[in-house]
């Protein structure tokens, strides 16, 4: 026998098509990922709680802070049995010992999901809508007087699952319960089943995924791994109170900032630098250091700086010039260190007493007697003396470069006179020249006897003494002129 097709409305939420001839033949399908809804309780898991680095998680479970902070790590699998079951998670067989309801029972008729029953004798006194291709044997004309109304009929409804319906009346979305039905085919289901509908425990086997893996480490559901060796390249956030043994400098990378240091600054003779910082130049304090070279000395040692008397035995050799800066302290300086040779050099020679020799004084300027609160030194010479003579090429007097100039005049000429000592010092110097040529003229500041200057002849040589002691403001001039040549 053969039978018609019922729509039959979801089990929890949707729309799904229920074909009665399926329903009845034992045939099933799985149960697809979609059709699982709500969360899948814990207890109805084999295994329901992992177990990593000493800890263990329920499923659902949240640690906030767990012993590792793994905010960044990857490849945590999302599925943790709640969310929804795919097909491939229930690829088994599911026993009929595992299920409340694992039988159908229909017009009188029961059969196991699983069993077949090929001619069932159906009671179908209530039933309705059955094709009439589908009956066997004959209906008389007496059982068939035109068109049967419902009203003829002693039952002209059906009540499947809850619904009743009336003959001829049609529900595309009936709302059966089949709360008691098994073999339907889990390829017609719609919606997600409930932590309710699933009974017994579901091995591993059963699911689509059933293991974890952190930093590479894969744990079964139900396993345990007291000492996972999880790799926490990527991971932040880890506590470094949790850390233990230590770190090798090759686990170091980039740099260390010195406020992550304790000490983070050495200090050395009295001179503080942080890790990193440079001083050129560092001023340190060697007061009790030693054996350093003298040879790496720079710059000069002051008097101060030297402590007690140097014994002779402690200089190698002499100390030439350019080591030696002005000796102004009283007695340092005596006897036969200034008696004999020579004193040469471009500075002043100063002293209130005598200066003796008997070879030469040159060089600079020699000042005798000239202290701030007098003059009374006389300079004795014995012997002779020579100043130098100083040919110009111009017509300016340097008063600073000696006392005799020549030069000669051989065109108008306007002398000048230039770095005239300072005011309170006599200065004089003499002017040769040799006229060949053109007129000459001085400056204004220079007063002539008579206050007439001198008339010169051409073809001669002529010389001019020139005296002052107010810086320049006022020369004294005096003639011997018209020299043969």
């Amino acid at each position: 026998m053969a039978y018609g097709s019922v729509k039959v409305d979801q089990i929890i939420t949707s729309t799904q098509t229920v074909t009665v001839d399926n329903f009845l033949n034992g045939s099933a399908g799985s149960v697809t990922n979609t059709m699982l809804a709500g969360s899948i309780a814990n207890s109805k898991l084999a295994n329901s709680n992992i177990s990593v680095g000493g800890l263990t998680f329920n499923l659902g479970d949240t640690d906030a802070t767990p012993a590792f902070n793994l905010s960044d790590a990857t490849d945590y699998p999302t599925s943790s049995l709640s969310g929804t079951i795919t097909n491939a998670q229930l690829a088994g067989s599911i026993a009929n010992s595992k299920l409340t309801n694992s039988s159908v029972s229909l017009g009188g008729v029961t059969v196991n999901l699983g069993a077949t029953d090929a001619t069932p004798a159906f009671n179908l006194s209530d039933a309705t809508n059955y094709p009439t291709s589908s009956l066997s044997g004959t209906i008389t004309n007496a059982q068939l007087g035109g068109s049967i109304a419902n009203d003829k009929l002693a039952n002209s409804t059906m009540s499947v699952g809850g619904l009743t319906l009336t003959l001829g009346a049609t529900d595309a979305t009936p709302a059966f319960n089949l709360s008691d039905a098994t073999d339907y085919p889990t390829s017609s289901l719609s919606g997600t089943i409930t932590n309710a509908q699933l009974a017994g425990s579901i091995a591993n086997s059963k699911l689509a995924n059933d293991s974890v893996s952190f930093g590479g480490v894969s744990v079964d559901l139900g396993a345990s791994d007291a000492t996972p060796a999880f790799d926490l390249s990527d991971a932040t956030n880890y506590p470094t109170s949790s850390l233990s043994g230590t770190i090798t400098n090759a686990q170091l990378a980039g740099s260390i900032a010195n406020s992550k240091l304790a000490n983070s600054s050495i200090s050395l003779g009295g001179l503080t630098l942080s890790l990193g910082a440079t001083d050129a130049t560092p001023a340190f304090n060697l007061s009790d250091a030693t054996n350093y070279p003298t040879s790496s000395l720079s710059g000069t040692i002051t008097n101060a700086q030297l402590a007690g008397s140097i014994a002779a035995s402690k200089l190698a050799g002499s100390i030439g010039d350019s080591k030696l800066s002005t000796i102004s302290t009283a007695g340092k300086v005596s006897g036969a260190a200034i008696t004999s040779g020579t004193i040469a050099g471009s500075t002043a020679v100063s002293t209130s007493g005598s200066i003796s020799t008997s070879g030469l004084v040159k060089g600079g300027t020699l000042a005798v007697g000239l202290s701030a609160v007098s003059s009374n030194v006389d300079l004795d010479v014995t012997g002779a003396y020579a100043g130098n003579k100083v040919t110009m090429s111009g017509t300016s007097v340097n008063c600073s470069t000696g006392n005799y100039f020549c030069h000669t005049a051989s065109s108008n000429t306007t002398y000048s006179f230039s770095n005239v000592p300072a005011s309170g010092r006599a200065y004089s110097f003499t002017l040769e020249v040799y006229h060949t040529g053109g007129s000459l003229s001085w400056p204004s500041a220079v007063k002539w006897p008579d206050d007439s200057a001198p008339s010169v002849s051409t073809g001669k040589t002529h010389l001019f003494v020139f005296v002052t002691d107010d810086g320049g403001s006022r020369w004294r001039g005096v003639s011997s002129i018209d020299y043969a040549n």
